[in-house]
């Protein structure tokens, strides 16, 4: 099936697009679709998908995305993209490769510096010797509403952060932060605080 790129309205309506300005888009493979909100910012952002492939991206915050590449590509169908409205990103890398149902769902909101990394999956297999069964199984990674990623951190596949968290400068994150309100920070991370959040405009001694 032929893939589909479109610009989603303010109303809700998806119209067929060919480019959109500041975002290259690739298709390697067939039958999927990317569809971006209208509004959106982008500055020297690069997508390609492969096959079966699904990326949705809400309306960006005024600052938009720059200088990012997002790929969804490799062996097995069913990968997914999300991104709420809102988000802010200076550099990502964003990697949803080989596996089947590879999914990436972020939040509202999103606010990510420099040097991000994010990658869904080992790109090989990790198996028992005794079983043969594969160790390593990708999944789904989750980041909620309202999340700050500092400079040069990493997430690595199946992690889930919850909504207003802040993560430290060059953690790498793994596993489940299912609490709220929390900073975390290291390598891997952990949470170094509770009890917080954070706004886009800094007013010092408030």
């Amino acid at each position: 099936m032929a893939n589909k790129f479109y610009l989603l309205s303010s109303q809700g309506i998806k119209v067929e697009i060919k480019e959109y300005d500041g975002l290259s888009v690739h298709f390697s493979g067939e039958n999927s679709e990317i569809c971006i909100g209208e509004g959106s910012v982008f500055r020297n952002v690069s997508i390609e998908v492969g096959n079966d492939a699904l990326v949705e991206i809400g309306k960006t915050n005024a600052q938009g995305i720059r200088n990012s590449m997002i790929r969804l590509v490799g062996n097995g169908g069913g990968k997914f993209l999300s991104f709420g409205e809102g988000a802010s990103i200076m550099s990502s890398k964003i990697e949803i490769l080989s596996g089947i149902t590879n999914s990436l769902k972020v939040g509202l909101d999103a606010m990510w510096s420099e040097g991000i990394h994010i990658r869904n999956s080992d790109s090989h297999q990790i198996f028992d010797i005794s079983s043969g069964k594969t160790i390593n199984n990708n999944g789904i990674t989750e980041i909620g509403n309202h999340v700050w990623l500092g400079w040069n951190v990493t997430v690595l596949k199946n992690t889930e952060i919850a909504d207003n968290t802040i993560v430290g400068m060059e953690s790498v994150v793994a596993g489940k932060f299912t609490e709220e309100n929390v900073a975390i920070a290291g390598n891997p991370a952990r949470i170094v605080k509770r009890g917080i959040n954070w706004r886009r405009d800094y007013l010092p001694g408030q």
